[in-house]
């Protein structure tokens, strides 16, 4: 992987991110996404929630020239644990990312229908049994028809 945007790229589909949700999570427009995916620079405030999110340093998708000085690395590190710190606090652990809150809101919305639907499958169970045994008890009627035949 060479450059910035190969490696926000590879990052994003491996979270199974948008470039949509890239605009979000950087605060910026989705026009400076489509700038970075043709070449653009990234500058440092993007680079950091960007960097949170996918789980990779900002170092990475930086230009070279923006974290050679000693200084600035450990800007970047401190800004970075800064950032995570921050996420923890502000979301639960399933929700480090804004597509996992979503698919944590749409396993729940699923389990509350599959639940409801487990119910309802009961009571056809029930229903379904008692019908059976009904109909396998032979009536009276059936009964004397048996014995005077």
């Amino acid at each position: 992987m060479g450059t910035s945007w190969e490696k926000i790229d590879a990052a994003m589909k491996a979270r199974g991110l948008t470039k949509a949700d890239l605009a979000r999570i950087a605060k910026v427009s989705p026009g400076a996404v489509q700038k970075w995916e043709q070449g653009g620079r990234i500058t440092l405030a993007p680079a950091l929630l960007l960097a949170d999110a996918l789980g990779i340093s900002a170092g990475e998708i930086l230009p070279r020239s923006a974290v050679r000085d000693p200084a600035a690395e450990e800007f970047l590190k401190s800004a970075s644990a800064s950032l995570a710190a921050k996420r923890q606090k502000e979301q639960p652990q399933l929700c480090r990312f804004p597509s996992d809150c979503d698919l944590v809101k749409e396993l729940a919305a699923h389990r509350t229908a599959m639940d409801a639907m487990q119910a309802q499958l009961n009571t056809l169970t029930q229903l379904l049994g008692a019908t059976l045994a009904a109909s396998s008890q032979p009536s009276a009627a059936h009964d004397k028809a048996k014995k005077a035949g």
